[in-house]
Parts: C-alpha cells; structure tokens; sequence
C-alpha cells in the first residue's frame, strides 16, 4: 500500500511534464506560424512600397512628358501665329497689287517713269495737307517726286525719310502756296489754283470772254515742280468774281482725299 502511494505521487509530476511539454509543442508550433506570417507581412510591405515606387517613377515620367508636350504645343502655337502673320502679310501685298493694277492703270507712264506703288500709313492732323507713304530713301525716293493715281495729281514727295515720305497733297493749297493748272483746247488758257474748300478747287485767271465752259478739265500746267498733262479735275461751276472782271472756276478734284489707300511714286528714268 506505502508502495503504491509513492507510485502514485510520481504521476502528477508526469503528468505536469507532459503538459509542459504539449504546450511548449503548441507554442512552438503558434511561433512557427507567427513567424512564417510576419515573414509574409514584411514581404507584402515590401512589395506594396516597391510598387508605390515604380507608380511615383511612372507619374514623374508621365509629367516629364506632358510638360515636354506643353512645351512643344507653345512652340507650335508660335509657327502657327507665325504663318498666320505671313499669310496676312502676303495677303496684304496681294490685295496691294490687284488694287495697283485694277485701279492705278498707270502702263501708259512706264516707258517715262519707274512706277514705285505705296501704302499710305499716316495722315496729317489737318486732313488735306499731307500724308505719309510707307517707301522712302531705301526705295529710291526723293524730295518732289509727283505721287498719282490713275484718277490725276495727289501731290508730291515734301519729306523723306529711310523707310517713310511725307507727300504734300494738291489739296493744301492756299494763297501762299498757289498751284498752277491749264485748259488745254484749241487755245490753251492757264490758271491760279488758290483753294480747296468744301472738296472743291477755287482758282481764278479766266477773263470773261475766254472760251471756258463746265466740263472742261483742268490739268497741271508744268509749274510747281509738277509735271505737265496730269489731270486735276473738271469744272463744276463758272461765276463772275465780285469786280465782273473775271471768273471764278470750281473744281471738282478727280481724286477723293478723303479715301486715299493706295499710290503710286513717279521717278523720272534715266
């Protein structure tokens, strides 16, 4: 019997042990697997941030490509305003000569003059005394040059510049820069340009018994550094001068000064 109860108590002791020993197992096992999931954990970041990576490269790369694309679009934007603004540019001159050859119809004058056509840029602040042309000394122009169209006179070079001339209008006459014109019939009679008023030409020098009628056209007479045989314009109206000593001749000028777009440079060949 005292045989078998010191038997007995060896077995809580084995029996502890096999616990021990179970739960060791079991937390071995739990250690094993908490490693293996760590292992995976540590992996998965891993990857995941490697691929955050290569997601920051490629967007960088994809902006790197869109600025470089703006960049190229602004540049293109350029060329394109570029060949807009030569294209206006060459419309412009086109539209030039098509007016030169469909309206100044000047073929006549080539075998005397070399024809220089030119764009009127600017205009004096009292409207009928002068303008300004876009040719100058770089084209040959010089100071006196008669400035016409197909219509008659528009007046001659007062000023030159490199690039610009100012062209004094026939309209700016006036009692202390009187113009000179002709009727040229079967007697040629000369007359005194002294105004321009209301769009009209005011000249005198025709007695009463000159054979001048409405109609008839007046031309610059060779004087005033303007050449003979341009037209000016025609007669509107006769009426005796406030003396009855003589008539007072209205002008209707052949050319508008009020619309003056395109003209043409006369210089004398050589």
């Amino acid at each position: 019997m005292k045989k078998r109860k010191e038997k007995l108590k060896g077995y809580p002791v084995l029996i502890v042990l096999i616990v021990f020993c179970f739960c060791g197992l079991l937390l071995g096992i739990k250690f094993r697997l908490n490693e293996s999931n760590w292992y995976l954990y540590v992996k998965e970041k891993i990857v995941l941030t490697n691929n955050k990576i290569r997601d920051l490269f490629v967007n960088l790369l994809c902006f790197k490509n869109i600025y470089t694309l703006e960049e190229e679009n602004d540049l293109l934007k350029e060329e394109i305003l570029k060949l807009k603004l030569e294209s206006n540019n060459f419309k412009m001159l086109e539209e030039e000569i098509n007016f030169i050859k469909s309206n100044l119809n000047l073929e006549k004058l080539d075998n005397v003059y070399d024809i220089l056509s030119a764009k009127v840029i600017d205009r004096d602040s009292n409207w009928y005394n002068s303008i300004t042309i876009n040719k100058g000394k770089d084209d040959g122009i010089k100071v006196d040059f008669m400035v016409v169209t197909s219509s008659g006179v528009v007046g001659k070079i007062k000023k030159v510049s490199k690039k610009t001339s100012v062209v004094e209008l026939l309209s700016s006459v006036s009692l202390n820069n009187k113009l000179s014109g002709i009727i040229m019939k079967d007697k040629n009679y000369y007359i005194s340009i002294n105004y321009f008023e209301k769009d009209r030409f005011i000249a005198e020098g025709i007695s009463n018994y000159d054979d001048v009628v409405v109609g008839d056209t007046i031309y610059t007479s060779g004087f005033n550094d303007y050449k003979k045989g341009f037209e000016i314009g025609k007669i509107v109206k006769i009426e005796n001068n406030s003396y009855e000593t003589g008539k007072i001749i209205y002008i209707k000028p052949n050319i508008n000064y009020d619309d003056l777009i395109y003209v043409a440079v006369l210089k004398e060949k050589i």
